[in-house]
């Protein structure tokens, strides 16, 4: 399970439900009644994937809006789904079209979130979503692949895919923490490096409505293991991981793009 915060009251949960581990989402309400009691209440179940459903993610786009990933095993293919909520959201949720992000096999990746304002991890060995004022940007692993970073631009409650550019390896543990306008990804590379790739937004490029580019990239350890990433208030990186000799490191990570 997965869960979303979209306002002090309201949540958003994913998760696999079921024998069939259909693609779930259910609002929930909290209220604070005195200073130490609280009390829920859960909204209908939406079901966004009728298939089974595995590698759930979810983020807050505003208070009123989320966007849910998923991998569909049927159709072996990663999708996303705008969610809004209306009035207190037990029972008003409407769903967006689905939206293919990519067909064939990820890796064992669940993609985690950012908006601009902070950093939302909530699988150890995820991808992130950015936040920013052309869509939501995703990046992820592929299995024998190059890894992929998407633009998804979101209009009421759908999502499209506007643009995509490779990254320069086959990728895993795939974090994406925005800084402004642009982005750090980090990740590791097939021969166990850990890499941070500059990653760059644009609208109206060369003709292009948006188009996604890379810039430089740096190599900041090797032989890692359980690699993820946060962002620190839209300045720089903390990573942290497991060396080849067993011990967990923390590391920032600061940039400056030009």
């Amino acid at each position: 399970m997965v869960v979303a915060r979209l306002s002090p009251t309201r949540l958003l949960a994913a998760f696999a439900d079921g024998e069939a581990q259909q693609g779930t989402v259910v609002v929930v309400t909290v209220s604070h009644h005195f200073p130490d009691q609280w009390s829920m209440k859960l909204g209908i179940k939406q079901v966004v994937n009728a298939g089974k459903t595995s590698h759930l993610a979810l983020a807050a786009v505003s208070e009123s809006v989320a966007l849910v990933t998923f991998f569909d095993e049927t159709t072996a293919s990663l999708q996303a789904r705008v969610i809004q909520v209306t009035g207190d959201g037990l029972n008003d949720v409407t769903l967006g079209a689905p939206e293919t992000v990519i067909l064939g096999n990820s890796t064992n990746e669940t993609a985690n979130f950012s908006t601009t304002e902070e950093a939302k991890r909530f699988r150890e060995d995820g991808g992130y979503f950015g936040g920013f004022q052309h869509g939501v940007l995703v990046a992820f692993g592929a299995q024998g692949e190059a890894g992929e970073v998407v633009l998804l631009t979101i209009d009421g409650v759908n999502a499209t895919r506007a643009a995509a550019t490779p990254l320069r390896s086959q990728a895993d543990h795939v974090s994406l923490v925005t800084l402004g306008s642009s982005a750090l990804c980090v990740f590791r590379d097939p021969d166990g490096l850990a890499v941070v790739q500059e990653v760059e937004v644009f609208e109206n490029y060369n003709g292009e409505d948006h188009a996604i580019r890379l810039g430089s990239s740096a190599v900041v350890s090797e032989g890692v293991e359980s690699l993820v990433a946060v962002g620190l208030n839209g300045t720089g990186v903390l990573a942290a991981f497991r060396d080849n000799t067993g011990r967990g490191v923390t590391m920032l990570i600061g940039t400056s793009f030009t």
